[in-house]
């Protein structure tokens, strides 16, 4: 994004969208044929059946096994989960990059509290995130170019994709998994 035009802005109130560019409710008229807006996300209202704590967002708090607080049946996961991603007082973002190690460890958790066994703890304490905007050219933090292209396009269509077989989902689904910062190494060994 360094090397292209974009304005980057927060908080605007957008009034009309055209094949020209975008209105802000100020007023303010900006050109531009490629426009991304984002209005903000909302855990599922589900959530309102679990009487239970939720934050601004709807989600539910959770502890660190992602169990609900009084109704510990209950495990929320993914963007209906309001969880600590580490010991700093981070707290998940309603994304990809969370849900899936949320769903594993929410998942792992709720059949080890069927089976009476020993329940994992939640922790993500790295995060990394790849933003693709067109060819190549976006912001990426430790690639940038075509090389950033092949890694997203390999996250996209086989990294995020259900497993092939049932030992590879056993294995997708085990709540210890990598770390965000080993898996995005392991991927730029893979793809060059």
């Amino acid at each position: 994004m360094s090397k292209s035009i974009v304005i980057i802005g927060a908080g605007f109130a957008v009034s009309e969208v055209d094949s020209d560019g975008v209105t802000l409710a100020s007023g303010e008229r900006i050109a531009s044929k490629t426009i991304i807006w984002t209005a903000g996300m909302r855990a599922t209202p589900l959530t309102k059946q679990i009487p239970e704590t939720r934050d601004a967002l709807g989600r539910l708090h959770v502890n660190q096994f992602l169990q609900t607080p009084t109704t510990k049946n209950v495990f929320a996961t993914g963007d209906a989960a309001y969880a600590l991603a580490d010991s700093k007082g981070h707290h998940v973002l309603m994304s990809c990059q969370h849900a899936l190690q949320l769903g594993r460890t929410s998942g792992h958790n709720a059949a080890a509290a069927l089976l009476n066994k020993p329940m994992t703890h939640y922790s993500q304490p790295a995060y990394d995130c790849c933003l693709d905007l067109g060819s190549w050219g976006a912001r990426e933090v430790q690639l940038t170019g075509a090389a950033a292209k092949r890694v997203k396009s390999y996250i996209n269509g086989t990294l995020i994709y259900p497993p092939n077989n049932v030992d590879e989902a056993i294995a997708a689904a085990d709540p210890a998994g990598s770390n965000s910062d080993e898996l995005i190494n392991r991927i730029i060994e893979v793809v060059g």
